[in-house]
């Protein structure tokens, strides 16, 4: 369970970044870049995006190349999540000044900096060519949008529950397995991470089925996406819900009027409705929606009596007619009308069908809450990469393994070393200088 509304309290972890770390583990480049591209894709489209298409796709450009980045250069696993790519973004990505001689100073970016001292084919460093051949104006507001979509990983709560992942997201496609996603009606904000969860656990599951020589996943796997209208656009979905099916992954949306898919999804909601085999009407209060039902009701010929008469001074006469006509299974203002506990079963191929649906209230369940005190009283801080602090701590290390060989040699070899002697222009005894190193040690 991944707990949005109180993520102290979240019983699971889950690493966005994980599919990633673990690529380059098994010393795949190709898979590794494009699990980052896929991430920065669902993080930057997670709103509809119009205009000039160069602005998201620097943005991508930059969330890919920041995650390489963490992913290859931290040395410790801990650090590597999403928290780590924010408090590189935020920290080095501003403009700052330095003193370059006789009093003047520079203007420079130290994000820059670090990307161009990687040595050249590196994963981050290509990815982030689309950005930095930006100007420099637009490169700013790269970064200024970057930050702005991954502001959630401010949040410490939330911080510490992407800072790890304890399961693995293709176990629904292996054995039987229940993931709940407790998701904030209250802060929308949050609803984005469980769409990125949903796209991730849908990719792990595809690579799954292409794995296997049916090209299906083992246990079929079905996503409930209860309020599917209030959540984030997930991204390609027209795609998934297209060819999901064969591989054994099943969508169930659950919605209050087709109008809020076309808000979210545009022109494509007609491609995710119709690859809906199966629609359960229970009830609405859309105009539109209502004429859909009624339309895929269908309809059916009825018998209309027609009776005429006319009457003159010295005359009378009257007519009798019967004809056939067609009316609709159900009028929209009839679906609109429908009767509690009675439902409208759609499918493909099938005549539409009225079932029963029983009041559940007759039948209570009682509900034991999963204490989770002390889950939300544990210390949340996170470890987050620091390119400077690692390379410091890199050369201490160093220093302190030297030390304990007693190699004076070695230790006169590091910056550090060089820093002390730089300390003072005066002459200095190299011999007594080591000495005194070492004892600080």
């Amino acid at each position: 369970m991944l707990d949005f509304r109180k993520p102290k309290a979240s019983t699971h972890h889950w690493n966005p970044i994980k599919a990633v770390v673990d690529a380059l583990k098994e010393d795949d480049e190709s898979k590794a870049s494009e699990a980052a591209w896929n991430i920065a894709n669902m993080i930057v489209y997670q709103k509809e995006r119009t205009g000039d298409p160069v602005w998201a796709t620097g943005a991508e450009s930059v969330i890919a190349a920041l995650i390489l980045y963490i992913a290859i250069e931290s040395k410790k696993d801990s650090q590597k999540h999403m928290a780590s790519v924010f408090q590189l973004l935020v920290e080095y990505g501003v403009v700052k000044k330095r003193e370059i001689g006789d009093g003047m100073m520079e203007e420079y970016v130290p994000l820059l900096e670090l990307i161009e001292s990687l040595e050249r084919g590196h994963l981050a460093k290509l990815a982030f060519a689309t950005a930095g051949m930006a100007p420099e104006k637009m490169r700013g507001s790269f970064f200024a949008s970057v930050a702005a979509d991954l502001r959630l990983f401010a949040d410490p709560s939330i911080a510490y529950m992407t800072s790890f992942q304890d399961h693995d997201l293709k176990q629904p496609g292996e054995k039987k397995t229940a993931t709940f996603l407790i998701i904030p009606d209250e802060v929308k904000t949050r609803h984005f991470l469980a769409t990125l969860y949903i796209d991730q656990t849908y990719f792990e599951l595809v690579n799954l089925a292409n794995s296997r020589p049916e090209g299906r996943i083992a246990i079929r796997t079905s996503c409930l996406l209860d309020e599917f209208g209030n959540m984030p656009r997930i991204s390609d979905f027209d795609t998934k819900i297209t060819v999901s099916r064969s591989r054994g992954v099943r969508y169930n949306i659950v919605v209050q009027g087709l109008d809020q898919i076309k808000e979210k999804y545009g022109k494509l909601a007609n491609t995710i409705t119709g690859n809906c085999r199966v629609w359960l009407y229970l009830l609405t209060g859309d105009n539109e929606t209502a004429e859909v039902i009624s339309k895929k009701l269908g309809t059916y010929t009825v018998a209309t009596d027609g009776y005429s008469a006319t009457t003159r001074t010295k005359d009378f006469s009257a007519s009798y007619s019967q004809n056939l006509s067609k009316r609709e299974l159900l009028t929209p203002d009839e679906v609109m009308r429908f009767p509690d506990f009675e439902a409208i079963v759609i499918r493909q191929r099938q005549y539409a069908t009225r079932v029963p649906t029983p009041d559940i209230s007759k039948y209570p369940i009682k509900f034991i809450p999963i204490e989770r005190g002390d889950l939300e009283k544990k210390d949340i801080r996170v470890d987050v990469f620091d390119p400077f602090k690692a390379q410091w701590e890199g050369e201490l290390e160093a220093i302190e393994q030297a030390a304990k060989t007693n190699d004076l040699e070695e230790i006169t070899e590091t910056e550090e070393f060089e820093e002390t002697m730089d300390i003072t222009n005066e002459p200095i005894d190299v011999a007594e200088q080591k000495e005194s190193y070492m004892d600080i040690i």
